[in-house]
């Protein structure tokens, strides 16, 4: 069990269930402290479950046996907990979720699948009066400022200026 990854968890685990135990039998313990006890045990409980639903399907791969995995983003938990599952695994209860990735891989409103321009051959800037109809067909509305700080990433992207920062503090030509 040593070389078990999961051990520190599991050693965890187990002085956790001793200290609840501990505080169970615990003598000067009131009926109320009991009971808050327990029922703070059934309200852990129906959070692990939730923990077992899909609330979000990120990213999809081909497995080294041929099979579909998908990287699953748990209810309740964070972005750090996210698991590769197969589709055998998660198929059953999270229809849904996989279908709602998938209308968003086809949508194709990515940059890496957006068209390549270089910087000499960029259109020509087209001031933007009201909100881009991808913004408005979602329910989304810009404020005047915002309307006017798209137009200016606009005119800068059209005379090939706009430059992306990225965390090396170096500067990437778009």
């Amino acid at each position: 069990m040593k070389r078990y990854k999961g051990l520190k968890r599991v050693d965890n685990y187990i002085k956790a269930y001793k200290a609840y135990q501990a505080r169970l039998k615990a003598p000067d313990l009131s009926r109320e402290d009991y009971e808050t006890l327990l029922l703070d045990k059934e309200r852990e409980k129906e959070e692990q479950e939730s923990f077992k639903k899909v609330e979000r399907v990120i990213s999809q791969r081909q497995a080294a046996d041929g099979q579909v995995e998908y990287f699953c983003k748990w209810t309740g938990l964070g972005y750090e907990h996210c698991t590769w599952e197969t589709h055998d695994m998660i198929r059953a209860t999270s229809k849904p979720q996989i279908e709602a990735y998938q209308r968003r891989e086809a949508e194709g409103k990515f940059p890496y699948r957006s068209a390549y321009y270089p910087k000499d051959k960029r259109p020509a800037f087209e001031r933007l009066n009201s909100d881009p109809d991808y913004l408005s067909e979602t329910g989304g509305e810009l404020k005047d400022f915002q309307l006017t700080g798209l137009n200016w990433l606009a005119y800068l992207w059209s005379k090939g200026s706009f430059y992306l920062l990225v965390p090396a503090q170096r500067a990437y030509p778009i």
